[in-house]
């Protein structure tokens, strides 16, 4: 399986220029979920000067993992399609994730782009795979934003990738602390104002 870009839910089906999206006939007609106990996303904070404290241009990348509250496995929405090698022959499965905007939550840890997989409750998942959709429908579920209070997150050791146990909590120093708590109703920028006000 080979995967391929994320799928933004604004640019399913026409891209940035206004033409045709290379996601839109698999938006149309090869839907999928993608079952995952959690995933990985890296928060960006700058550096700080040793000796003055002074925040530096570069920055340090801190990995978190994110999971749903009390679930095992959630859903995230997909799209496939085969893509054949011209040279070879050889016919691939690719993959891609669709992402939305982020919520007031995921905002604080992909603080780059402020970006989140599309994830799907029940309801939206067997929408998602079985119902009859319309362009704006699909749209529609892609952009979903998963409830913020549904969600849980803590950093994680920066090899995590290498390790036995890759969810074991490990603490940074100058790692400002999400906001949790009622965060579906903190505007993105507000939070992010709040994190960065912590250094």
């Amino acid at each position: 399986m080979y995967t391929t870009l994320n799928a933004t839910a604004e640019g399913l089906f026409k891209n940035a220029k206004g033409n045709k999206s290379m996601f839109a006939n698999a938006a149309m007609e090869r839907r999928c979920l993608i079952p995952v106990a959690g995933y990985y996303e890296w928060r960006h904070l700058p550096k700080l000067h040793k000796k003055t404290g002074e925040p530096l241009k570069s920055v340090d990348k801190i990995p978190y993992l994110i999971r749903v509250k009390g679930m095992d496995v959630f859903y995230h929405a997909g799209l496939w399609q085969e893509w054949a090698d011209r040279e070879t022959g050889e016919v691939f499965e690719t993959l891609a994730f669709t992402t939305t905007e982020a919520n007031p939550l995921a905002a604080q840890i992909h603080n780059s782009k402020k970006r989140m997989p599309t994830m799907l409750n029940t309801e939206l998942s067997r929408a998602w795979m079985f119902d009859e959709l319309t362009e704006d429908d699909i749209t529609a579920i892609a952009k979903i934003q998963f409830p913020a209070g549904e969600m849980e997150a803590w950093t994680i050791d920066s090899k995590f990738l290498s390790l036995e146990d890759p969810s074991v909590k490990v603490e940074y120093p100058n790692c400002p602390a999400l906001q949790f708590g009622d965060t579906d109703h903190i505007p993105p920028d507000q939070s992010e104002q709040q994190t960065l006000t912590l250094f």
